[in-house]
């Protein structure tokens, strides 16, 4: 090698340049170029990287680094080290265009190895069959089985698309999954189909325990809710249009035609001895509902001697029947009851009091009294009935709200005079006294300020949210300056780390 100071031939296991005495580094690798020196003439091999020439000829000494034949010299070495770096480019490129080449050829022979195969026709078949059942389940109302049906569709129609790559298939045996996954699918959407079916055997109309109270459906495909001596509700499949209407027409014949209503799809009226009809008809479905009901049997009533007696008048007919009483309501039947009867006992109610919030049409009247109690009337012209509703005033005390639980998300209510209905880590319900209409709408707004935003709908004196963390209130105004809050959270959420 030669020394990088003096460019003395010297051995390349010396460390210092015997000419110079400059120290050597075995170990660089020293890029060499060849020079003509300006004053002699002679050519001489210099560093790469040196900044001064010492020509050993004549002791001359230049600044190489303005030198022009240092620099030709060097662009040339760099245009030839970007020449072979160029090269070296375009035969990887070439390399990768060819493997490319050779997997789009393989990828090609796989999609029509695939075109062609057994599978590819199966799921083309599984798409038709999964698309027909779906159409067949959401025209007959079987809604479960339609969603799984177009469920299998999209299994199918997925598998499909990537065997013919229009999906990339990260894993060669994926489609195949979807496609047994979509086969599978056929079991719960038979299952919730049979489940259907089950309810539309044939009957025997004979188990009918009110059969001679109306006529016979066409249809021998039954679906039974309640079967009493009493009260029937069925419903009846493969009825159509036509045979709904032949079927209305024969319960007019058999006395169904008082206090009648009448639409395109729905008919109820009463005989005159106070049965009571109801039928819908779904054209899509081909179904009918129907519904019977027996006039109560009713008997001497005792007015006085209940509950009700003491906070309501007597109506002017004292047959009737208690159908319920509880600790939180009465309700009873009162037969004989003309039109004008049930006027003249609303204006009675009135006369006691019960004028508070009070809402009234032709055949229903609602109103609070002045201790709380709330009365619903129901009339019916057809078996001269009057239906009277008593529910009693809530109990109220003062409470504390919450510091700790899901309820100290809800804002604290202006009023703490209340009845809480539920207490549970996940939810809470309560009935706050003392609260207006305006302080149901002032409540409404600080649950919205609290972050209630999301999903909401108000109707009417209603109100409906969730937050962000998808815990949901309902607010609403129960009426008789109450209102009733409830909050529901999710019950694997420890809502006992909550803090107000």
């Amino acid at each position: 090698m030669k020394c990088q100071n003096c460019q003395e031939e010297i051995n390349d296991n010396v460390k210092f340049c015997p000419n110079c005495g400059t120290e050597t580094d075995p170990d660089d690798t020293v890029r060499k170029v060849s020079l003509i020196c300006n004053t002699c003439g002679g050519t001489l091999t210099v560093n790469e990287d040196s900044a001064v020439l010492l020509c050993p000829f004549c002791g001359a000494k230049e600044l190489i680094l303005e030198s022009e034949s240092v620099e030709i010299e060097k662009i040339r070495n760099a245009t030839h080290k970007e020449i072979e770096i160029e090269k070296i480019k375009s035969e990887e490129r070439l390399k990768l265009k060819a493997q490319e080449q050779k997997l789009s050829k393989e990828e090609q022979k796989d999609i029509e190895k695939f075109k062609k195969g057994k599978l590819s026709k199966f799921l083309v078949v599984g798409l038709v069959i999964s698309l027909l059942f779906a159409f067949i389940f959401f025209f007959n109302s079987y809604i479960v089985a339609g969603f799984i049906a177009v469920a299998q569709a999209l299994c199918f129609s997925v598998a499909w698309m990537m065997g013919m790559r229009i999906i990339k298939d990260r894993s060669r045996h994926l489609h195949t999954i979807f496609a047994i996954v979509g086969v599978l699918l056929f079991i719960p959407a038979f299952i919730s189909y049979g489940n259907n079916m089950l309810y539309v055997a044939d009957t025997d109309w004979n188990i009918i325990f009110l059969k001679d109270k109306i006529p016979q459906p066409s249809s021998r495909k039954l679906s039974i809710h309640r079967n009493s001596d009493d009260e029937l509700w069925i419903d009846v499949f493969n009825v159509t249009k036509e045979d709904y209407y032949k079927y209305v027409s024969d319960c007019k014949e058999m006395g169904y035609d008082n206090e009648a209503f009448e639409s395109s799809g729905s008919y109820s009226a009463f005989t005159e001895d106070g049965c009571f009809i109801e039928l819908s008809h779904y054209n899509t479905a081909k179904e009918m509902s129907l519904r019977v009901e027996l006039p109560a049997e009713l008997s001497e009533l005792n007015w006085e001697k209940h509950t009700i007696g003491k906070v309501l008048p007597a109506p002017q007919s004292q047959i009737g029947l208690y159908k319920l009483e509880s600790s939180d309501r009465t309700s009873v039947i009162i037969g004989q009851i003309s039109k004008q009867d049930y006027f003249d006992y609303c204006d009675l109610c009135r006369d006691q009091g019960f004028n508070i919030e009070e809402s009234g049409f032709e055949s229903t009247y609602s109103a609070y009294g002045p201790d709380g109690h709330k009365l619903e009337i129901l009339y019916t012209a057809g078996n001269q009935q009057m239906n009277i509703t008593l529910i009693y005033p809530f109990e109220f005390v003062d409470i504390t709200w919450p510091n700790m639980g899901i309820a100290t998300l809800l804002p604290v209510p202006d009023s703490l005079s209340a009845k809480v209905v539920s207490d549970y880590k996940w939810s809470y319900s309560v009935y706050v006294n003392n609260m207006s209409i305006s302080d149901f709408e002032k409540y409404v707004q600080k649950c919205v300020d609290a972050g209630f935003n999301k999903d909401s709908s108000k109707y009417e004196t209603s109100f409906w949210a969730d937050n962000s963390d998808g815990e949901n209130v309902h607010v609403t105004y129960h009426g008789n300056n109450v209102v009733y809050i409830t909050i529901t959270g999710s019950s694997d959420k420890d809502y006992l780390s909550y803090k107000r």
